[in-house]
C-alpha cells in the first residue's frame, strides 16, 4: 500500500470508531467492518482474523450481525464450502436493512402491547389506568415512528 492509501485507510478507521462507539458499537464490530469494507478483493473469515487478530469465533459471531445490518455480504465460490465477504459499497442498504428489520420489531411490540391495553379493558383500578394510559401514548408513538420509517424506505427506494 501506498502511503496515501494507509494514510486515507487510518483516517476513515479512526473516525469510523469514534463515531461508532458514541451509538455503543464495540472497536471490534468497527474494524472488522472496515476490515471488509477496505479488502480489494473477497476475503475469507480467516484472512479478517489475520488482519484484525482477533479470534475466528469473534469475527464469525460480528459478521452475522453486520451482514444484518451493513451492507456486508456473505459468498461461496462455486465448488468450495468457503465463506468470503465483500462489501457493496451502498450504506443506502444496509440502511434500508436495518429500517425494515426496525419496523419489522416496532410492528411485533406494538401488537403485544395492544393485546396488553385489551387484557386492562373493565380493569378500572388506578394502576390499570395508569398502564392503560401509558401503554396508549407509546402504542400511538410507535404508530407514528412506523409511518415515518415508511416515508424513509420510500425515499430510499426512490433513489
Amino acid at each position: 500500500m501506498s502511503d496515501a492509501t494507509v494514510e486515507a485507510e487510518k483516517k476513515v478507521r479512526d473516525k469510523y470508531s469514534k463515531i461508532l462507539v458514541n451509538y455503543g458499537l464495540k472497536p471490534t464490530l468497527t474494524q472488522i467492518y472496515l476490515t471488509v469494507f477496505f479488502s480489494t478483493k473477497p476475503i475469507t473469515l480467516k484472512e479478517i482474523a489475520d488482519q484484525t487478530g482477533y479470534s475466528l469465533s469473534n469475527v464469525s459471531t460480528h459478521l452475522k450481525l453486520l451482514e444484518r445490518l451493513t451492507d456486508i455480504e456473505r459468498h461461496t465460490k462455486p465448488g468450495s464450502k468457503t465463506n468470503y465477504f465483500t462489501c457493496n459499497h451502498n450504506i443506502k442498504d444496509g440502511i434500508r436493512r436495518k429500517i425494515s428489520q426496525q419496523k419489522k420489531d416496532i410492528k411485533n411490540i406494538n401488537e403485544t402491547i395492544k393485546e396488553a391495553i385489551n387484557l386492562l379493558e373493565g380493569d378500572d383500578t388506578n394502576k390499570a389506568n395508569v398502564y392503560r394510559n401509558k401503554l396508549t401514548r407509546l402504542s400511538k408513538e410507535y404508530d407514528e415512528v412506523h409511518v415515518i420509517l415508511d416515508q424513509v424506505l420510500d425515499y430510499l427506494e426512490d433513489e
